[in-house]
């Protein structure tokens, strides 16, 4: 068994099956089993804990390979006061909100849990959330990477990527598997230009912008990518574990000038197959 660990990208965000997805597409390009053991907006320490809860489950893994990054340095740019011990996650403004609404709500409501479960207030419980979810919505704040002084973020960024791999090699430390990071690649820091499919898709994208696209304002310079690569990089050689940059194997691919990306991240089948073919060749 091998696998491909990662977030959205790992996970096949864009593809139009699963038999597209980079796991599935490795599967055929190497003709073993791959298993898609990623999550939507994880960051690199949620991708670790995942492993963590599940790594009971295999009695032997042949290869790791991390195809991650991107989300890290995108949810670093959230503000200060967003951050915790877990990095700067997806929703790390949302489930505070939430979980903060809940205890004030605690403190102050004289009804108790006891009155809806023994059929006093039947409903008490669902029509409670409901009217949490009809006073405001947490959604609707804007979250940008403006206050982020963005040296800093990279630099962060890229630590929290090298621990968790130093993480992942302890974690399979007396296993034979053979583990591997590769940065996942972004639409700018991987050719100057867009196809005229991928221009309208960007355009659209960006004319209503969610809080996770708004974080990627101050990262999109080709200038971002030589910096958190290498720290990536150097902490990887450090440890001897294999490093590959996707961004640079996709400029030397043969269909570098088709269209590939569906936003800045995520590709259509013909770049996921890519990303896999590379990986097998190059990597593995």
């Amino acid at each position: 068994m091998n696998l491909l660990v990662g977030g959205s990208t790992a996970l096949g965000t864009g593809a139009t099956a699963d038999a597209s997805t980079v796991a599935s597409r490795l599967s055929a390009w190497t003709d073993e089993p791959w298993l898609n053991f990623s999550g939507r907006g994880y960051n690199a320490v949620q991708e670790v804990l995942m492993f963590m809860m599940h790594q009971h489950r295999f009695e032997q893994i042949n290869h790791v390979v991390v195809l991650s990054g991107i989300n890290t340095l995108a949810l670093e740019g959230q503000p200060d006061e967003l951050a915790t011990d877990h990095g700067r996650y997806y929703y790390s403004f949302e489930y505070p909100h939430y979980m903060n609404r809940y205890n004030d709500d605690l403190k102050r409501r004289k009804r108790t849990y006891a009155s809806a479960l023994d059929g006093r207030e039947k409903n008490f419980i669902s029509r409670y959330f409901s009217k949490l979810l009809e006073e405001d919505n947490p959604a609707d704040v804007v979250i940008t990477d403006d206050s982020t002084d963005t040296d800093t973020r990279v630099k962060r960024g890229a630590w929290v990527v090298s621990n968790a791999m130093k993480q992942w090699q302890q974690l399979l430390a007396g296993t034979s598997a053979k583990l591997s990071f590769v940065l996942q690649p972004m639409s700018f820091w991987t050719r100057d230009y867009l196809t005229l499919d991928e221009e309208e898709i960007f355009h659209a994208i960006d004319s209503c912008p969610n809080n996770f696209w708004r974080l990627f304002a101050n990262i999109l310079g080709k200038e971002i990518h030589a910096p958190f690569a290498s720290g990536i990089r150097q902490a990887c050689e450090d440890r001897k574990i294999r490093f590959a940059d996707m961004n640079v194997m996709l400029r030397d691919s043969p269909l570098i000038d088709n269209y590939l990306f569906v936003d800045r991240v995520h590709f259509n089948d013909k770049g996921y197959d890519e990303v896999a073919r590379l990986i097998a060749r190059n990597v593995l």
